[in-house]
């Protein structure tokens, strides 16, 4: 039993990191990409930099998936979305 006031879990929106990791994780679901569980199956352990293996690379920059980006920010200032792309 916990006594006295108990505060709600609340997100700090202003931090960065964890705006930016729940945008690409948006982005990624919106892909219907299935995730294999191991690494060297995401990401090209072969080139500098770890890119993403080109399968996945190609749907996420796929253009009918960047338009419906497009679409869904439409009703975000200008400003927020040039700040948060930094």
């Amino acid at each position: 039993m916990v006594s006295g006031i108990v505060k709600a879990p609340s997100l700090e929106l202003a931090n960065r990191d964890l705006i930016e990791s729940h945008l690409h994780a948006v982005w990624l679901a919106e892909s219907r990409q299935e995730l294999m569980p191991d690494i060297p199956h995401v990401l090209n352990l072969e080139l500098e930099g770890l890119p993403l293996v080109q399968e996945l690379g190609n749907a996420i920059k796929a253009p009918a998936l960047t338009s419906a980006h497009k679409q869904a920010c439409s009703g975000y200032s200008r400003v927020w979305l040039t700040n948060s792309s930094r």
